[in-house]
Formats: structure tokens, sequence, C-alpha cells
């Protein structure tokens, strides 16, 4: 019996097996895993593989595990505790400074805006505010809202394509009036 990768959903891979008494599908989600943070591969403990006679089937049960995974994450980010900040983020490549307003659940900003999470070619300068709150995603949107709305604060567009965030970049040179407005609503809440 000879096996061969059909296709991959998410992470999973679906392989076909063919013989005498019929066609086989096997999804598997790999034997093993990488630990990023301690750049190991280690065996997969959740390891995952089943048999199917139907390829249909197959990717229903793929379906239904990935969906229950991302359930599962949204869960526990939405548990996790939220840090509204303020910050000054230089771009390498121009030297131009700008100013970023968000939301992160990380303990360290810093690491936040590292390489890891696809801010290579990008600085974080200064955080002029970090703000642990409950309703750090309701004041960040009333923030931003009010941001967008006045028109002497003007956007900033990162030049590398790869900037997560870029919606929340604004202008150095508007950076009185963007800490006197996420200042306001804070101070109101």
């Amino acid at each position: 019996m000879d096996s061969q990768l059909l296709l991959k959903i998410g992470y999973y891979s679906i392989f076909e097996s063919k013989s005498a008494s019929g066609t086989k599908y096997t999804i598997d989600n790999g034997k093993t895993l990488f630990i990023k943070r301690f750049n190991k591969i280690i065996a997969n403990p959740y390891r995952d593989v089943k048999d199917f006679n139907n390829l249909d089937k197959a990717k229903k049960y793929i379906e239904k595990k990935l969906q229950k995974k991302y359930k599962d994450k949204k869960k526990k980010i939405d548990k996790l505790p939220k840090s509204l900040y303020l910050i000054l983020m230089k771009e390498e490549s121009t030297g131009k400074t700008f100013v970023k307003v968000g939301i992160t659940s990380k303990r360290y900003i810093s690491r936040r805006f590292s390489k890891e999470y696809g801010y290579e070619g990008y600085v974080l300068e200064t955080i002029l505010r970090r703000i642990d709150t409950p309703n750090a995603e309701r004041l960040e949107k009333e923030i931003k809202n009010a941001l967008n709305k006045k028109i002497t604060i003007k956007k900033y567009r990162p030049v590398l394509e790869c900037f997560s965030g870029y919606s929340e970049c604004y202008n150095y040179l508007c950076i009185d009036e963007i800490i006197k407005i996420f200042d306001e609503i804070i101070n109101k809440n």
C-alpha cells in the first residue's frame, strides 16, 4: 500500500492510500511540534491520526476539529488581561518616528513589537502610556474614532506591507493632540 499526500487543511494533512480493498484517507496533524520559545522540535503529544473511507468525511472531521480549536483559542485570548497603549515607533529604513495606539495581551509591550511578531524594520522607541483595563478594546475604539474625526491629526502608513496595526498609526507631528485626546478619553472612563 503506497500512501501519498493529497492535500493540507490547516495543520492537518490528508493522505490517500489505494489497495485491493479500496481507497483509504488518513488524516494526520503531524508527528512533531516546533516549540519556538525553546527553538526545539518535540514529539507531538496531541497527535491525531484517523482513517476514513470517504474524503468528504475526512474533510468534515478536520473542519470540526479546527473550528473547535479556534473557539478554544478565542476563549483563552478573551480571558487574558489587556493593556491599552500609546507608543512611539521608529521606522529603521526611513528614520521616521510615528505614534501608534493599540491594545495587547502581552505582559511586555516590547515583546509585542519584536521581529517574531512581524515588526522587523521597526523599533519601539518610547511607551508614552500603558493602561491595564478590562475595557481596553472599547477604549481603543473610542480613541481611534476620536482621532480619525480630527482633521488636524494625520494618519501614518508604515513603509513595510507586513506591518500589522497600520490603521492605528499617526503622524508624529500630531503627538500633542493625540496625547490630549488619549488622556481625555481615559480620564472620563
